[in-house]
């Protein structure tokens, strides 16, 4: 798959919007501007990543453990498209961290790096962080034991491409994790679409009258309305530097800008473990995960749906919304 065919999608939204750059440079201008102004509001955005996914990180590297991978004492570590660090904390908190004599931090957008750099001085490890993209390091000699991506590559157009530059930088045996990805093997599977209304019809029949009694039902209502305008205000800032930049001409509906950079979640196609599984990167899979079995993250589920969750999760389905999984670089 070539890039530009990769990017096709993005044509129609070039069009609306009078840009005249090429694909390529609009989607990571794009990018850059939406990932620069969503760090301010991101772990608010995305905090139930925050309280859920430590489950999720802890499960791979432990199934890595169980393959007999990350065996050496000494790993040099790589989180790509780091953010505000979520992913190199997470796997800080297991029990690999004691291996991690290295971590280097990428990320295209700098307020990203500024925010995770913030977070890292409490760390035992000190990261050096990279304003870089993956194709960027492909070039230096050095390879990673463990390259972790989350919430990563449903963004990514050229999926193939990006797995090789990724692959490039593996030491024989280094282990690939990601995880937060939309199941494209899964999305039209009926269980799946059975639960998710499921849960739908149970938020409905409950009364009003005690959601509205509720104690944490007021504190959450109260919380997305600060995230709600923390949100206008970030998505205004992105349309406005694209238009300051020359990008584009007008603002940018919300729609339209997630079309571009969550590109595999608006194209209904996910991101598929078969698919991968299919490409010429040398890697292997050694776990496949998923979770999300209800539609929505597990602390973010009525008690009730918590017990059914976590029972799919400890049964290994594999029918979630959310998909994470666990290569080992081959020769």
């Amino acid at each position: 798959m070539k890039t530009t065919d990769a990017l096709l999608p993005l044509y129609p939204v070039m069009r609306k919007y009078g840009v005249t750059c090429s694909p390529e440079e609009f989607h990571h201008s794009v990018n850059l501007a939406f990932h620069d102004a969503e760090s301010q509001v991101y772990d608010d955005i995305h905090s139930c990543m925050w309280k859920s996914l430590p489950q999720q990180v802890e499960f791979l590297v432990g199934d890595c453990f169980k393959a007999g991978a990350l065996s050496g004492s000494s790993l040099a570590a790589l989180d790509i498209g780091c953010g505000t660090g979520l992913a190199s904390e997470l796997l800080l908190r297991t029990p690999v961290a004691s291996k991690i004599s290295s971590l280097d931090m990428l990320d295209t957008s700098p307020e990203m790096l500024n925010r995770a750099r913030a977070r890292s001085s409490s760390w035992s490890v000190k990261p050096d962080f990279l304003n870089a993209e993956v194709a960027d390091l492909r070039a230096q000699p050095r390879r990673y034991d463990v390259v972790i991506v989350c919430s990563v590559l449903h963004h990514i157009p050229d999926l193939p491409t990006f797995l090789s530059d990724v692959r490039s930088l593996l030491a024989p045996g280094a282990v690939f994790l990601h995880l937060q990805d939309p199941n494209g093997d899964y999305l039209e599977d009926p269980e799946l679409k059975s639960r998710m209304s499921d849960l739908q019809r149970h938020q409905v029949k409950i009364p009003s009258w005690i959601r509205r009694l509720n104690p944490n039902r007021v504190m959450r209502k109260i919380r997305r309305a600060i995230v709600h305008d923390k949100n206008d205000s970030y998505l205004n800032s992105v349309s406005n530097a694209l238009i300051a930049s020359g990008v584009t001409r007008q603002p940018m509906s919300p729609e339209d800008l997630w079309s571009v950079t969550d590109i595999h979640v608006h194209d209904g196609e996910g991101i598929s473990i078969k698919e991968m599984a299919s490409f010429p990167w040398r890697c292997r899979l050694v776990s496949q995960r998923s979770y999300s079995f209800f539609g929505k993250m597990l602390t973010e589920l009525p008690p009730a749906y918590r017990l059914r969750e976590s029972a799919l999760i400890e049964q290994r389905a594999l029918n979630g919304l959310h998909v994470s999984a666990a290569w080992v670089a081959v020769e």
